[in-house]
């Protein structure tokens, strides 16, 4: 920040991108959650995310951002993975 208490760009910047994750990873959570997609369908989304960005790390002359987006892609992928466990007893006492 400023001494004025402005934000400055850089600070505005990586406050839009957390807040754009974090609100991505509890809309994610509850479509699946919610039986809107299935955690697979949800993983198949972050593999391809992943694939490419790959691929642009190994073409861009300045890999650092794409190396530093999948290890956010990575952890994203982390935190979902323990939705199938959650939704998986829910799925099983709804279909008894």
């Amino acid at each position: 920040m400023t001494r004025r208490g402005r934000i400055d760009e850089a600070t505005l910047r990586v406050a839009q991108g957390e807040a754009a994750l974090d609100l991505l990873e509890s809309l994610l959570i509850t479509l699946v959650e919610e039986h809107v997609v299935s955690a697979e369908q949800v993983g198949e989304a972050l593999d391809a995310a992943i694939a490419a960005r790959r691929r642009a790390a190994e073409q861009e002359c300045e890999p650092a951002p794409s190396r530093v987006a999948l290890g956010i892609l990575s952890t994203l992928g982390n935190s979902l993975a323990a939705v199938p466990a959650r939704t998986r007893g829910k799925a099983t006492a709804e279909e008894s």
